[in-house]
C-alpha cells in the first residue's frame, strides 16, 4: 500500500506538470500569434504594413501565374496631405488618418485587404478582380473618403483621394515591382488630371 500510494503520489505531480507545460506552451503559442499579427499590423491605422503587403502581393501574383485569376492592386495617395500635416500639425494628421483608414476597411469586400504603404499611401489588393470591377470599388471609397469631409488646408474643401489600379498581367508581371510600377503609372495620371478621381490602366489595344 504505502509503494502504491508512492506511485499515485508520484502519477499526480507527472500529470500536474504536463497540464502546467500545456498551458504555458498554449500562452507561447497564443504570443507568438499576436506578436506575429502585430508585426504585420501598421500601429496607427490597423491596415496591414508593408512587411504583409510585401509578403502577400508575393502570394497573390503567384497565384494569378498558376491559376489565371485575375486580381488587382489599387495604389491611393491622399491629396495635399503634406499641406494637412505642416498646417494642422501631425496628430491631427494622425487622426485623419485613421478616419481615412476606417472608411477605406468598411467599403471592402472581407476577401479583400488594405495596407498602409507608407506616410499618406495605402494599397489595396483585390482578390479576383478586374480592373473594371476593382475601379467600381475603390470609386465608392473615394466617395466614402470625400464624404468624410476633414477639412483640407490646401484646397478649403474636404480631404480627398487619388488611387490608380492595374490588374494582374502574368503575361509580363514576372515580378511585384512591374504590376506595382503600372498602377503607380495610373497614381500619377490621377494626380496629374486634378486629383481626387480613380485612374485605371488603359487596356491593350486590340489585334486586328
Amino acid at each position: 500500500l504505502d509503494e502504491l500510494e508512492a506511485r499515485l503520489v508520484s502519477a499526480s505531480r507527472v500529470v500536474d506538470l504536463h497540464r502546467r507545460l500545456e498551458t504555458r506552451t498554449a500562452a507561447l503559442l497564443d504570443d507568438t500569434t499576436r506578436l506575429f499579427a502585430a508585426s504585420r499590423t501598421d500601429a496607427l491605422t490597423g491596415a496591414g504594413n508593408r512587411l504583409r503587403f510585401d509578403e502577400d502581393v508575393e502570394t497573390m501574383l503567384s497565384r494569378a501565374q498558376r491559376y489565371g485569376h485575375p486580381c488587382s492592386l489599387a495604389l491611393c495617395d491622399l491629396d495635399y496631405f503634406k499641406s494637412f500635416n505642416d498646417t494642422l500639425g501631425h496628430v491631427a494628421g494622425d487622426e485623419a488618418l485613421r478616419r481615412v483608414a476606417e472608411a477605406m476597411r468598411n467599403n471592402l469586400r472581407a476577401s479583400d485587404t488594405l495596407y498602409r504603404y507608407g506616410g499618406e499611401e495605402f494599397v489595396v489588393l483585390l482578390v479576383e478582380q478586374s480592373v473594371g470591377d476593382a475601379v467600381r470599388a475603390m470609386e465608392r471609397m473615394r466617395t466614402a473618403i470625400e464624404r468624410l469631409s476633414i477639412p483640407s488646408p490646401r484646397t478649403g474643401g474636404a480631404l480627398t483621394v487619388s488611387i490608380g489600379v492595374a490588374q494582374v498581367d502574368p503575361s509580363q508581371d514576372a515580378t511585384p515591382e512591374t504590376w506595382i510600377e503600372r498602377a503607380d503609372g495610373c497614381l500619377y495620371d490621377a494626380k496629374h488630371r486634378g486629383r481626387n478621381r480613380v485612374v485605371p490602366e488603359p487596356p491593350p489595344p486590340s489585334k486586328r
